[in-house]
């Protein structure tokens, strides 16, 4: 049984391998590396920004925080070995439910437009693309749900 808990300082290497495990396959989509594989994850662990999807092992994450009363998603990452056992929907869905407790009536996030998988996994967990744009370097689509 898959269960979330917040992440904690012991869990950043395993955190930071998933991350890399899961954007390795966007690396030659990409010019530069996908920004999640260069993120503080112990800075972001530290501040409780991190939350681990567990099934025995820790098998994903999701770094998420409030943002102007929204909350924000910055980046979901599924050990590949997990994919299709619906890892990402149960982290999506436990920060909704953390949102809903913090008074938030939306989530919104972005994905990098070659992340082309992202974006129906998004559209069908309710997100609608409300932009698109270069941001930070990247042609990033960004996506909100109603919550």
């Amino acid at each position: 049984m898959i269960t979330t808990r917040p992440a904690v300082p012991g869990d950043v290497a395993t955190i930071a391998g998933i991350v890399d495990r899961a954007y390795w396959m966007y690396l030659p989509r990409m010019e530069r590396e996908p920004a999640p594989m260069g993120d503080d994850y112990a800075s972001l662990v530290a501040e409780g920004r991190v939350a681990v999807a567990v099934d025995g092992d820790i098998v994903g994450a999701i770094v998420r925080w409030v943002v102007d009363g929204d909350m924000y998603v910055d980046n979901i990452a599924v050990e590949p070995a997990a994919h299709g056992r619906g890892v990402g929907n149960m982290l999506l869905e436990h920060t909704a439910d953390e949102a809903r407790r913090n008074g938030c009536e939306r989530m919104w996030l972005y994905t990098n437009a070659v992340m082309k998988e992202n974006i129906g996994f998004y559209e069908r967990r309710g997100f609608v693309q409300y932009d698109r744009r270069i941001d930070e370097g990247y042609d990033r689509i960004f996506f909100e749900r109603a919550l």
